[in-house]
């Protein structure tokens, strides 16, 4: 009963396995390395990446699903192309299958931040039925030529990669092989990261994988992110299987993890699976550009240079505009305080000429003809009068007063003048020896 049971399992992996050998169900590496199932996703210009992958289904009662995967990834010829290569081992129940793929992929730059890409792959597949211990289980002979019967065809794909800033948009068909045509496989993905702070990042990602009229793996998984080196995804797939991923990079390192557990009705049969992919980047990886690719740089360069100068200009424009209204506004307000203290002077002038003689006494005695006066001080105290004549003669200088009777001003000289050049000259001199208020008074 036991032998009948095992040969139930082994038929059922048969019909339900034998196509998705082709391309596994995948969670970590079909995100964070895309060019494994969709060749536009390739690098181009961003160094070179390299990358080991296993998965491994936990059956019960049927021999593992395994896969064992190797790539390598990079610009190596321009800014704008990128080639890969992938290297798979896939045990899918009883069969095996072994890949080679090379890809290649060309991205065209829309805009700063935003990219379409193109990419074909070629590979080789080689696929025959597993041996081991439980042929002998089972009851079949090694030599049997069924167990010996193998398979070699060729297979191509191709796909498309679009990204506008934080969007990412793939769909491809990952392997058209001519050992089995009759379906043909297609993929599709959708991210997009939100920047919830600073360094914190969350991403929705869905990812759509026909493998057979009978199979459809939908994919849904959030992704949470610290400086994009740290990473914890948390998902289901339409398989009723509970996904959790674990990621970072250290250095130049990248490393992850995925596990899958099933939910659904063939836990008995099938537990989950586990998922580890290691990975290193040499950013260092020489890319040759090419001479119209460096023009293209140099004249964006050039472009940027010459939109920062015109902004420069712009804004001298404007600076210059404010600094003329300013210069005009304090010429008017320069005038206006011109014109105030003009007219103050004037009054000033005509109040200091105004004084007549009969309104003036110099030392008791009246001033009879009109004489030029040297002042140095005014004050409307007697005392304080005297008291600048006295510290005056400390000083050695010779002080007089002038009293205006009508004003009650008491006017301090020093020199007297019958003319209003010399008067005038002396009063600059007066200013240079110190009494820097010095003026010339004319008493008609």
């Amino acid at each position: 009963m036991k032998r009948y049971k095992a040969i139930l399992v082994a038929l059922i992996i048969i019909s339900t396995q034998s196509v998705r050998a082709q391309q596994y169900p995948m969670s970590y590496m079909y995100d964070h390395y895309k060019y494994t199932v969709n060749p536009a996703a390739l690098r181009t210009g961003e160094g070179v990446n390299v990358h080991a992958s296993f998965c491994n289904d936990w059956y019960q009662e049927a021999p593992a699903n395994r896969f064992y995967g190797f790539g390598i990834e990079g610009g190596f010829f321009k800014q704008n192309m990128g080639v890969g290569l992938v290297l798979t081992q896939e045990n899918a129940g009883f069969f095996a299958q072994t890949n080679v793929k090379l890809s290649y992929a060309y991205r065209v730059r829309l805009k700063a931040e935003h990219f379409l890409g193109f990419g074909v792959s070629a590979g080789y597949s080689h696929w025959g039925i597993r041996k081991g211990d439980m042929f002998t289980d089972l009851g079949f002979d090694e030599d049997d030529p069924l167990l010996n019967r193998t398979q070699n065809g060729f297979f191509g794909a191709f796909g498309t990669h679009y990204k506008w800033k934080e969007l990412e948009i793939d769909a491809a068909v990952p392997t058209w092989n001519t050992i089995n045509s009759k379906h043909i496989p297609f993929f599709a993905s959708f991210s997009y990261k939100f920047k919830l702070k600073e360094e914190w990042g969350l991403k929705p990602i869905l990812m759509y994988n026909f493998l057979n009229p009978n199979m459809h793996l939908i994919d849904g998984r959030l992704e949470m992110s610290y400086r994009d080196c740290f990473w914890l995804q948390a998902g289901f797939r339409n398989t009723r299987e509970l996904v959790v991923g674990v990621g970072g990079d250290v250095k130049h390192f990248q490393i992850g993890a995925a596990f899958g557990f099933n939910t659904g009705e063939y836990y008995a049969i099938n537990r989950g699976n586990l998922e580890i992919v290691v990975g290193y980047k040499f950013v260092n990886a020489v890319i040759k550009t090419s001479r119209s690719e460096l023009n293209e740089n140099t004249r964006r360069h050039i472009n940027k240079i010459t939109k920062d100068i015109t902004d420069i200009k712009e804004n001298s424009t404007k600076q210059t505009s404010e600094l003329q209204k300013l210069t005009s506004s304090i010429a008017t307000l320069n005038d206006e305080i011109r014109k105030e203290l003009k007219e103050n002077f004037n009054e000033i002038k005509e109040e200091v000429q105004s004084i007549q003689k009969e309104d003036v006494v110099v030392d008791e005695v009246k001033v009879l003809d009109k004489q030029y006066f040297i002042v140095v001080f005014s004050t409307t105290s007697q005392e304080d009068a005297d008291r600048i004549v006295n510290r005056m003669a400390q000083q050695n200088v010779k002080g007089q007063v002038i009293k205006d009777t009508k004003r009650s001003h008491f006017y301090i000289y020093t020199e007297i003048y019958d003319n209003l050049q010399a008067a005038v000259k002396q009063a600059d001199a007066e200013k240079a020896r110190g009494f820097s208020g010095a003026w010339v008074l004319i008493v008609k």
